[in-house]
């Protein structure tokens, strides 16, 4: 019995190194590409991460992107593309990590990566520890997947306030329901700055 308990401690060990070596790893590619661009919403988020990578690659930049959905796509800095690669083809936010250390084999100057979370406090994860971001794109608050985020249209713009990036920017279309963006509610990511502006594009 002594032995077995002695094989599990081992085991939890191993477990807890692994874990942290890899979080260092991730931290190092992360940091390692200057700007993060992290693009969410309801609506159009794949059409406004590829436009928001081909700008900036447009403007001489080293851009990596990866669209999310049933057809992810990792895009290159020339704008070729393939799909993502998904064991059993079950999305989950931890691909975040292997996209990070591939992207950051091209030394990018800007990675545009697309929000793939739905839950609240997956959203939340998805920036605070996995991507970071430092720019914030919002595309909409709309009634959709209330299950998760819902029941109310205010809700899902809290929901969605989760990813914005801590000290960063954000941008944005939406003109309402401003409050939510502005104030912090629970939880680090929701303490980005942000301060009302008078364009309906950019706040």
């Amino acid at each position: 019995m002594l032995f077995l308990y002695l094989v599990f401690l081992l085991a939890c060990l191993g477990l807890l190194l692994g874990g942290i070596i890899e979080q260092r790893n991730h931290h190092r590619s992360l940091h390692s590409i200057p700007h993060r661009v992290l693009v969410n919403g309801i609506r159009g988020k794949s059409s406004i991460t590829r436009l928001t990578a081909g700008a900036l690659r447009g403007g001489r930049l080293v851009v990596v992107a990866k669209t999310t959905g049933t057809a992810a796509r990792f895009i290159f800095p020339d704008a070729s593309e393939e799909p993502v690669y998904r064991k059993f083809g079950i999305a989950n936010v931890v691909e975040q990590i292997g996209i990070v250390r591939r992207a950051a084999a091209y030394y990018p100057d800007v990675l545009v990566i697309e929000c793939m979370a739905v839950m609240p406090p997956l959203q939340e994860l998805n920036q605070t520890k996995l991507i970071q971001s430092t720019i914030g794109i919002l595309c909409n608050v709309r009634e959709d997947h209330l299950a998760e985020m819902g029941p109310t249209l205010d809700d899902v713009a809290r929901s969605l306030s989760r990813s914005m990036p801590v000290d960063g920017v954000c941008v944005t279309a939406e003109s309402d329901r401003t409050s939510f963006r502005r104030k912090p509610t629970s939880g680090p990511a929701n303490s980005s700055r942000s301060t009302p502006s008078r364009s309906p594009t950019r706040r």
